[in-house]
C-alpha cells in the first residue's frame, strides 16, 4: 500500500498497527514539530562552546598550578641550601628568620653583664658568681681575652626590675644560639630554668621538652654547667642543646665530650644546625664566646 503524507511517500504494510501509531501521532503536530531526522541535535551539538569554555578554563588552572608549584619548589630549594651554614654559626639572613620564628622579633635594649671566653683555663660558673673571678666592668664589649668580664650588676641583679635575659652563642663571631628567659622576679642564680625560658633559637627546645638537666648548676658531679640536658644513658646516648665544661679538676670525666683533644677549658658546647646536640658521636659544635644580656622594665 502507498500512502502519500504531505509530501512524504511511503510504502508500508497497511496492517501495520505499529505505522498507523505513528501516523496519527504525526497527524496531531504542526509540520514545523515534527521530528525530522536531518535537524535533530544531540547534546554535543547544543553546547558545543559551552563545553569548550569548560575545557579551557579547566586547562588554564591546571597549568597555572603545575608552574606555581615549579617557581615555589626552586624558591624552597634555594632557601634550603642558605641553611646549610648554621653548623658553624648563624648567618644573618638565617639568623633573623630564626629570631622571628621565635617570638623575639623587637625585643631592644639589652645590655651585657657577662662574657664568658673558651679556653681560658677559668672556671665560667665561679666567674658568674664570685666578682674576683672576673673583671668587674661597666660597658662590656663583645669580645674574648683571658678573663671571663663581668658587670657588677650581677652583684646588684634586682629582679623587680629585670624584664629579660638573654643568652647568645658565638662561633667565628657569628651568632649560633640565642635564648631569652623571663627575668622578673628572678634572682642571679634562678634565672637559667625550664620554666623562664620564652623563645630560643633551637627547632626541637621547648618548655614541654624531656630534661633530665636544666639548670646552672647543672651536673657538678662533672662540672657541666648551664646545662640543658634530654638525657643520658651512657656516654654513647647522651644528648642535650647546650653544656659548659668548666674545668679540667672535675672529679671524673666519663665521655669523650668531657676531654677535647688539643682545648683548654672551658668548653662551651652547643646542638648544631638549631638541633639538639648527640656529644659522644661529634655531633655539637664549640663557641668561642657566651653572651649574657639583660633588658629592664619600663
Amino acid at each position: 500500500m502507498s500512502i502519500y503524507h504531505r509530501g512524504l511517500e511511503t510504502n508500508i504494510d497497511s496492517n501495520s498497527s505499529d505505522y498507523y501509531r505513528r501516523f496519527q501521532n504525526t497527524e496531531n503536530m504542526d509540520f514545523n514539530e515534527q521530528i525530522i531526522p536531518s535537524q535533530r541535535q544531540t547534546f554535543w551539538d547544543k553546547n558545543r562552546n559551552l563545553l569548550f569554555l569548560v575545557a579551557g578554563l579547566v586547562v588554564g588552572c591546571f597549568v597555572t598550578v603545575v608552574i606555581s608549584y615549579a617557581f615555589f619548589s626552586l624558591g624552597q630549594k634555594r632557601g634550603h641550601g642558605n641553611c646549610n651554614h648554621v653548623t658553624a654559626g648563624a648567618q644573618t639572613e638565617n639568623r633573623t628568620s630564626v629570631i622571628t620564628d621565635s617570638g623575639t622579633k623587637g625585643k631592644s635594649g639589652f645590655k651585657k653583664i657577662f662574657v664568658a671566653c673558651t679556653g681560658n683555663r677559668q672556671s665560667v660558673l665561679d666567674a658568674w658568681r664570685n666578682s674576683s673571678m672576673g673583671g668587674d666592668i661597666s660597658n662590656i664589649k663583645d669580645s674574648c681575652t683571658n678573663r671571663h668580664l663581668r658587670s657588677t650588676l650581677i652583684d646588684n641583679w634586682n629582679g623587680s626590675l629585670i624584664d629579660e635575659v638573654k643568652v647568645e652563642l658565638f662561633r667565628n663571631e657569628q651568632l649560633a644560639v640565642e635564648m631569652f628567659f623571663d627575668g622578673r622576679g628572678s634572682t642571679s642564680s634562678n634565672w637559667f630554668t625550664r620554666k623562664r625560658l620564652r623563645s630560643n633559637s633551637f627547632n626541637d627546645l621547648t618548655q614541654m621538652s624531656t630534661f633530665n638537666f636544666f639548670s646552672m648548676n647543672g651536673d657538678q658531679t662533672v662540672d657541666r654547667h648551664f646545662f640543658i640536658n634530654r638525657n643520658y644513658g651512657g656516654c654513647a646516648n647522651d644528648k642535650g642543646w647546650m653544656v659548659v665544661i668548666d674545668k679540667a679538676d672535675a672529679n671524673y670525666r666519663p665521655c669523650k665530650f668531657d676531654k677535647l683533644p688539643g682545648k683548654a677549658y672551658p668548653y662551651i658546647l652547643y646542638g648544631p644546625d638549631q638541633q639538639i646536640a648527640h656529644y659522644d658521636y661529634g655531633l655539637y659544635a664549640v663557641a668561642d664566646m657566651m653572651v649574657i644580656s639583660i633588658s629592664t622594665l619600663g
